[in-house]
């Protein structure tokens, strides 16, 4: 029987990566086998460079050839960094499908339901995708402060794009179960850590 997947999503300056870290090191402790994954594969040439186009905040971006890519990375993706491990380790995902719709609405808004429809019909997705919730204030505010900016992505206008279209409904069309957490303190968050380390035991063995 594979064992859970799990996608962690948010926006920038979300918590991504510290509940990311907390909850590999609480199933490392309950003697879970964890493999983690990235955001792409970047194992297509063509693929990569669309992506990576888009990433750098391009204009006049074809929607259909960004979606292109990004469906191709996440096959690829799947069949080399998911699917050889699903059932031998718990696979935590970064930004695994969300994060997606939010370069898609950022560079080429309107394409998000394209990429949807195309997005379901892979052969796996995350069991659930925990998205991490914050005020767009505190966001920037943790996001200068750890001078993680660096991509359009980042900046004050995108992350507000950003927001609305995680927010939309296109996120809940993505066939898999969303949970949605605040990740406005931690100790609240590490609360939730455990809750979802709790569930993964449930399904582990």
């Amino acid at each position: 029987m594979r064992k859970p997947f799990i996608g962690i999503d948010g926006i920038p300056g979300s918590g991504k990566t510290t509940f990311r870290d907390r909850l590999i090191a609480k199933l490392g402790e309950a003697s879970c086998k964890v493999h983690h994954v990235g955001q792409h594969s970047w194992l297509s040439p063509w693929a990569t460079e669309a992506i990576s186009e888009a990433r750098r905040g391009a204009i006049g971006i074809d929607k259909q050839h960004l979606v292109d890519a990004l469906i191709e990375d996440k096959k690829l993706h799947l069949a080399s960094n998911v699917w050889p491990y699903i059932e031998e380790a718990v696979v935590i995902a970064d930004r695994f499908c969300i994060s997606d719709l939010l370069l898609i609405a950022a560079v080429c808004p309107g394409a998000e339901p394209l990429y949807v429809e195309r997005v379901v019909s892979l052969d796996l997705l995350p069991d659930v995708n925990i998205v991490l919730e914050v005020s767009r204030e505190t966001a920037l505010q943790r996001i200068v402060e750890g001078r993680k900016t660096g991509r359009f992505l980042d900046d004050p206008a995108s992350l507000s794009a950003g927001v609305a279209t995680i927010a939309s409904t296109a996120l809940e069309n993505l066939g898999t179960r969303v949970e949605r957490i605040s990740s406005a303190g931690i100790p609240p968050l590490f609360r939730e850590v455990e809750r979802i380390v709790h569930s993964v035991l449930k399904h582990y063995h």
